[in-house]
């Protein structure tokens, strides 16, 4: 844009009339290379700004290279147009470029930017930051405009050093994501986030950590345990939390910060049961609510649950005792005091953790035979391309199912072999608690 206004300030008046049949022959050609979808004109050009910009188009992955140039030829047309427009007496200003060099404030400008677009959960957050910290430190304090693939290549080696291959992955896909989003917002060069976008650290099926579901045994064990058993209430494990949110795991399949971040409103009651409202999650499709399984019931949350949200706001915390960490996470502390837990009481093996208890309870609702797509609305997993298709949508475009089946499939997961007997709260603190609720 810019050379077109020097080329204009160039034109006579006896120039105009060839300068306009020109630029309308131009323009009807890169309307045909769109409709045909031919590439070939485009390519040359987008690769030489590739090329200006320090980027390798041949270290970039053939299908984000194709991506690129249809851009660059839509682009193209766009500024075609424009020059038309400006010659028939259109007054069309010159855009300002990509920012240049950049302050400390931009990164985080950046960063808010992203996390507008992409509203990404609390740990995923903290996890960017401290990506963005890392490339800072990495390049010396670049600027964003003045990255290259040289960076990104310097970045992946950096993360490689300090990071399992799983954790620099997930970092430098942080990163990428954040200049996606700055370049779509013309706060960056485009080139930047393609260099960064052809940066990969591929990471082995086999090294990928699976948790596993506890045995039987092992759930026997935990649920032996001290906290269970005998009443014990560790602060760091939340006191009545460390009690409550492995059974709502294992029994409601929920995630730990699900569990830790239900509030004193989050029970209700229709169909003839109670119902847990889960207003926290790490996706929206775990924005959910769930049937309370019986055994819940049975083991006295529901009284629990009355007496503890006595004089208190539904917006309050359902468990106050819960400290947070570092990861603006409820339950980021309770994590490694319950992995503790399990390694001291149950099976000192970093495939066990919290989250094998909501693996227990997508293999007893498999095992019982609820239907896949009524396990995930459970679990609050996205539906699969297919099943998203079929049936009643929410607001969200998910599946939406009625409370009998829901209420059905909660009732069938069942664990035959594992003896609660032992697991105990008193109640008798919460019953009157629960008589004035259920009166009111």
């Amino acid at each position: 844009m810019s050379a077109d206004d020097t080329w204009r300030n160039t034109l006579e008046a006896c120039d105009l009339k060839a300068s306009r049949t020109e630029l309308a022959t131009h323009e009807q050609a890169l309307i045909d290379d769109i409709a045909l979808n031919n590439l070939r004109s485009a390519w040359d050009g987008a690769t030489a700004l590739l090329e200006r910009e320090e980027v390798d188009s041949s270290l970039t992955a053939l299908s984000a290279m194709q991506s690129f140039v249809e851009r660059f030829l839509r682009e193209e047309l766009e500024l075609a147009r424009i020059r038309v427009a400006r010659l028939n007496g259109a007054d069309i200003p010159t855009p300002l470029p990509p920012l240049g060099a950049l302050d400390e404030d931009e990164w985080a400008l950046m960063q808010a930017t992203w996390e507008a677009a992409r509203l990404p959960m609390p740990a995923s957050r903290y996890e960017a930051a401290l990506a963005v910290k890392r490339l800072r430190e990495c390049t010396g304090d670049k600027s964003p405009c003045d990255l290259t693939l040289k960076d990104g290549m310097l970045f992946r080696s950096a993360l490689l050093t300090q990071l399992s291959r799983a954790r620099a992955k997930s970092s430098l896909s942080l990163v990428r994501s954040i200049l996606k989003t700055a370049a779509a917002e013309n706060r960056i060069p485009l080139g930047v986030s393609l260099a960064f976008e052809s940066v990969k650290i591929e990471v082995p099926e086999k090294a990928v950590r699976s948790y596993q579901p506890f045995s039987v045994d092992q759930l026997q064990a935990f649920f032996n345990g001290p906290v269970h058993s005998h009443g014990q209430r560790p602060a760091k494990g939340g006191g009545d939390a460390a009690f409550w949110l492995p059974l709502l795991a294992v029994f409601d399949g929920m995630r730990l910060e699900e569990a830790g971040s239900l509030v004193c409103g989050a029970l209700s009651q229709r169909s003839g049961r109670y119902w847990l409202h889960i207003g926290r999650s790490k996706t929206a499709a775990g924005l959910r609510e769930v049937p309370l399984h019986r055994k819940l019931e049975q083991l006295g949350f529901i009284e629990y649950f009355f007496a503890h949200r006595a004089g208190r706001r539904d917006d309050e915390p359902l468990f106050p005792s819960l400290r947070f960490g570092s990861k603006e996470n409820q339950t980021h502390m309770f994590s490694t005091w319950v992995n503790d837990y399990i390694d001291k009481h149950v099976v000192d093996d970093p495939a066990y953790v919290f989250h094998s208890f909501r693996n227990n309870f997508e293999d007893a609702a498999t095992a019982a035979g609820v239907a896949e797509d009524v396990r995930r609305a459970l679990m609050g997993h996205a539906q699969v391309a297919m099943t998203r298709r079929y049936g009643k949508k929410d607001g969200r475009n998910r599946r939406v199912f009625p409370d009998r089946v829901l209420v059905e499939a909660i009732d069938m997961v069942r664990y035959d072999e594992l003896d609660l007997s032992r697991v105990t709260l008193d109640a008798s603190t919460y019953s009157t608690a629960r008589r004035r609720n259920c009166s009111s």
